[in-house]
């Protein structure tokens, strides 16, 4: 199992416009704050669990996913299925509010130790998007050094 989790504070000056006028409503402090969990229930599976708070600076973005992972063949293939889902609400860009999300699968193959191939498609949604999806393919050779022990 794993866990991780982090956060912090982030002051900005006081926001004002070009003719020098002070903008209260934008804010001057935002906080975040993220957790991740990963569990391994069988060496064959993981399965995680994440989320991310942003609020402050007038308003706030909260998100979180979940993903699921199988590495069978020792893992030479991987198989991997993620969903996010994030609220965006900021009152200084209310045009931008809403929910957006995606849902991804991806596979990946290393038929030897120092090539890994990787393809993915993602189904992406937003107020503004509809019936987007986006496939990326890449084909990496590993190239490095590898020093025995002793």
């Amino acid at each position: 199992m794993m866990v991780a989790a982090g956060g912090g504070v982030q002051v900005y000056p006081m926001a004002v416009t070009r003719d020098q006028v002070p903008r209260p409503e934008v804010g001057q402090v935002a906080g975040l704050q993220h957790v991740q969990v990963r569990i391994t229930p069988i060496p064959l599976v993981a399965v995680g669990v994440h989320e991310r708070l942003v609020r402050g600076t007038s308003g706030m973005k909260v998100g979180g996913g979940v993903s699921v992972e199988a590495r069978p063949l020792d893992g030479r293939l991987v198989l991997g299925l993620r969903a996010d889902l994030q609220r965006y609400a900021f009152h200084a860009q209310p045009q931008l509010e809403g929910d957006y999300g995606a849902v991804g699968l991806s596979v990946e193959g290393r038929p030897v130790p120092w090539i890994r191939a990787v393809l993915e498609g993602r189904a992406i949604f937003s107020p503004w998007l509809d019936q987007q999806f986006s496939v990326r393919a890449s084909l990496d050779f590993l190239l490095g050094v590898h020093q025995e022990p002793g």
